[in-house]
């Protein structure tokens, strides 16, 4: 008897999801949770750890619609505390391909004793996106 693939999260209903982007979606439902916890949206705490990190001078953004581009305006001044990064960092490891995170050997515990790039960064005091 042939297995049924995975179907989207939600009603159960819609075409199937591929085996190799399941990772993505449940990393971008936990990602999703932890942008309320902190108290903000998702396209905010995505411009923030974008826009934080040492590397990055610039994110680039691709509004299509004008509610959007307000939506970014408004995160474009984010910061994250260091306890949102650790979270961020479990969710998906840093330096590990997510299709790669569910493998024996590496996540995190492939990455101990490296340097997480995210430390060089001078400390965030809170997220901001409209609440301080």
């Amino acid at each position: 008897m042939a297995r049924c693939p995975a179907r989207r999260p939600g009603s159960g209903t819609g075409p199937p999801v591929p085996a190799r982007q399941r990772g993505h979606l449940t990393a971008v439902e936990e990602l999703i949770k932890l942008a309320a916890d902190a108290g903000c949206s998702l396209t905010h705490l995505e411009l923030a750890f974008v826009t934080g990190h040492p590397a990055v001078t610039a994110a680039i953004i691709g509004p299509r619609t004008m509610d959007q581009l307000t939506d970014l305006l408004a995160g474009a001044s984010g910061t994250l505390t260091d306890d949102v990064l650790d979270q961020i960092d479990r969710i998906v490891p840093p330096g590990v391909p997510l299709r790669n995170a569910e493998r024996p050997g590496s996540g995190l515990g492939a990455l101990e004793g490296r340097l997480l790039l995210r430390q060089e960064r001078p400390h965030s005091i809170a997220m901001v996106g409209g609440r301080a």
